[in-house]
């Protein structure tokens, strides 16, 4: 099972706060996996407290059937989705939606799959 790492890490410069997230595979290539596969995305929020997925926390755009949603687990801490079908030389840029429900913001990254 590929398994994408999403790490945040907050700083801090004077009075302006900023989170920044790093995703590991950025864009995620399936081209060797089997035609089903399971698809982890997990969330480390060590460095930046209180984040988590949030009810739509990966949202692969434009799939047309080929993924299917597993949703969130871990709490928070994690999400899943299964590649139902490969499609040839396919790219899907997919949404990552974190929430920090103490501070009442939202944030959203958008990296890539390559579905081969």
């Amino acid at each position: 099972m590929p398994t994408v790492q999403i790490t945040l890490k907050e700083t801090q410069t004077g009075k302006k706060k900023e989170i920044l997230i790093s995703v590991d595979p950025e864009r995620l290539d399936l081209t060797d996996e089997l035609e089903e596969v399971d698809i982890e995305w997990a969330l480390d929020n060590t460095n930046a407290a209180g984040w988590t997925f949030a009810t739509q926390g990966i949202d692969i755009k434009g799939h047309f059937g080929k993924f299917s949603d597993k949703g969130g687990s871990g709490g928070g801490k994690k999400h899943g989705w299964k590649r139902k079908n490969r499609e040839l030389n396919k790219t899907h840029k997919y949404s990552i939606n974190l929430q920090n429900a103490t501070a009442g913001t939202t944030l959203t990254w958008d990296p890539f799959i390559v579905n081969n």
